[in-house]
């Protein structure tokens, strides 16, 4: 009767919740673990990517397509729509910040609107050179800029052209800057709504290898997330990689290629160019893996693919929009291969398919092969192929020598050809002129001969590395005979 007579215990017997108030230490807030358990959980703006309130660094080496990319995926959440499967669900407003390039941001946002359609007014811009670092002498305006238009996600592009007066090498400076981007998040919005997501776009250095953007490195320890941007070379579409994300994993790779498109100008001006950012397809992305460093029972399956590409191969589908000259089979077709000759010497069924379904799936992590929609090709073929699986005798000329008696001798002998293996060779055709090599059919590139290396010596017929066929066709190349200089013995 007692505890019914407490106004405690009245309450909680009538359902009543008693809320206890904070405890504040000044200006701190000291809560015990139920209270951290009962806090909102983490959203997402973009799933896997934009979260409100926290801060991402997006950057790459110049002119590598990152404000392309990033310009894309915020014009994109203002409609609603996202990239590489991550979906806002609903249109989110974007403050655009352009304190860089602002003389072309008119003919790529008209680019972006005739593909895309129209946002209204959930994407707002500010295309001119902005202070927001100390002395940060536009910061406050930008604040009121992201207040007044409630952005949820706020674009800082680029952190160079709007760090202030400091000098991006110091950690101080850098963490004046950091100090801004915080006020920018707490500041910039209005009360009782959620603090906005800051992207900055940062340089890196002119090396394409280098492993931190430019500058001190405290942004990217300040940074929720931090994307690393990479031009593809040779046609290979370029990458987004999540380098680091405070709860997501890392590693996630977000393929995308640069469209160059023709905008309509107005009053009767030339039109312009400009380009669009696309998701590429994932099969097409990643660093190929050498034959050498595969398990003996990943390059005995490479084999049986080749040979039954070179058998019974097909064209990609042209709605895949992959490179022209792919050749692919379906994953049955390579199944059967394997179990006809033999990958596994079991005798069960089962277990000689369970074999073949786990070294397929490593070789496609290891980004050896690519499947899709039950096809299967060679990961490499879309730029550079490593061919060098195993030695083996190939005629260098089938067409002429089927005519004639079988070759003997040391005739045969130099009919004896070991595959080679491709390479990649810009920078040597960056140093020197275009070699009058064999050209590979599938990759393109050259082997010299000896006096193109540089050494005056005489050309030997039929020797040297126009007597390698490539073996990434299946098919010897064929090779342009070279007459003995005048004057040699």
């Amino acid at each position: 009767m007692d505890d019914l007579r407490s106004p405690d215990a009245l309450l909680a017997a009538h359902g009543a919740r008693l809320i206890t108030p904070p405890r504040m230490v000044g200006a701190l807030r000291l809560m015990s673990v139920t209270e951290a358990l009962a806090l909102p959980a983490r959203r997402y703006l973009l799933p896997g990517l934009i979260a409100p309130g926290e801060i991402s660094a997006w950057w790459g080496a110049p002119k590598c397509g990152k404000t392309f990319l990033v310009m894309r995926l915020a014009y994109g959440m203002a409609l609603g729509r996202g990239m590489w499967g991550r979906e806002p669900g609903r249109p989110v407003r974007v403050l655009y910040g352009a304190a860089e390039g602002e003389g072309g941001i008119g003919t790529r946002l008209a680019a972006l609107h005739d593909a895309m359609g129209d946002p209204a007014d959930a994407f707002a811009v500010i295309a001119q050179r902005m202070q927001l670092g100390p002395p940060g002498e536009h910061l406050a305006d930008f604040i009121g800029a992201a207040r007044d238009h409630r952005a949820e996600v706020v674009v800082v592009d680029t952190l160079a052209r709007t760090f202030g007066e400091g000098d991006e090498d110091r950690a101080q400076d850098m963490g004046g800057f950091i100090t801004s981007l915080d006020r920018l998040r707490e500041e910039g919005r209005r009360k009782g709504e959620p603090m906005p997501h800051v992207a900055v776009i940062h340089h890196g250095s002119k090396d394409p290898n280098a492993k931190t953007p430019r500058g001190s490195g405290a942004l990217l320890g300040a940074a929720d997330l931090v994307v690393r941007i990479k031009r593809g070379e040779a046609g290979a579409p370029s990458l987004a990689t999540v380098e680091h994300a405070k709860d997501d994993a890392d590693g996630a790779e977000m393929p995308f290629r640069l469209r160059v498109v023709e905008v309509a100008s107005r009053g009767g001006a030339e039109p312009r160019l400009t380009c669009l950012a696309e998701e590429a397809e994932a099969d097409d992305t990643g660093a190929a893996r050498s034959a050498s460093s595969l398990a003996p029972r990943q390059k005995t399956a490479m084999g049986f693919l080749h040979d039954a590409i070179a058998a019974d191969g097909e064209p990609l589908p042209d709605a895949w929009q992959m490179p022209a000259g792919l050749q692919s089979i379906s994953i049955e077709r390579w199944a059967d291969e394997c179990e006809r000759r033999s990958l596994t010497a079991s005798d069960n069924p089962k277990n000689r398919r369970d074999v073949f379904n786990r070294v397929a799936g490593e070789l496609r992590d290891r980004k050896a092969v690519a499947m899709r929609d039950g096809r299967v090709w060679l990961y490499d073929a879309t730029a550079k192929l490593s061919c060098r699986l195993r030695t083996r005798n190939v005629l260098a000329h089938p067409q002429r020598d089927s005519a004639r008696q079988p070759a003997t001798g040391r005739r045969q002998g130099r009919q004896r050809a070991t595959i080679f293996q491709c390479i990649r060779s810009d920078r040597r055709d960056r140093r020197q002129p275009p070699y009058r090599g064999v050209a590979c059919r599938v990759c393109g590139e050259h082997r010299p001969d000896r006096r193109e290396k540089g050494r005056p010596r005489p050309h030997r017929r039929g020797g040297g590395a126009h007597r390698r066929p490539c073996r990434a066709g299946a098919r010897p190349m064929a090779r342009r005979r070279l007459r003995r200089p005048q004057g040699s013995r």
